[in-house]
């Protein structure tokens, strides 16, 4: 289930693209961008049905390892490699978070 819904998120973005028709610069990345989509890639996959899940979750200490940018059929991806610790809202330590996160020239996230 969960990788449907990963699949028909991935469509949904490629489809606003060719709409929009935006690009982003896929080389960059801010630590608040890469801390939400690393706390959705957990709400993902670890099937957490609160929908407001993710304003619970605080991320520190980002690593950003390597990152491999690629260009296929005319679209930049970027994968980054990136490490950081997962608190609750009360501020426990929740997980060690090793991911790595694809970056896509319209704006979208994957987690991979």
């Amino acid at each position: 289930m969960k990788k449907i819904a990963i699949v028909a998120l991935v469509l949904l973005i490629v489809t606003a693209s060719l709409i929009i028709g935006c690009k982003v610069d896929t080389q960059q990345a801010s630590v608040t961008e890469v801390s939400e989509a690393l706390k959705s890639c957990y709400i993902l996959q670890h099937a957490l049905d609160n929908s407001d899940a993710l304003g619970n979750f605080t991320v520190k200490d980002v690593q950003f390892g390597n990152k491999t940018t690629m260009d296929l059929s005319g679209r930049h991806i970027t994968i980054w490699e990136v490490k950081a610790k997962l608190y609750d809202a009360n501020g426990q330590y929740v997980a060690d978070l090793d991911q790595n996160l694809v970056k896509m020239d319209f704006g979208g996230w994957v987690c991979q």
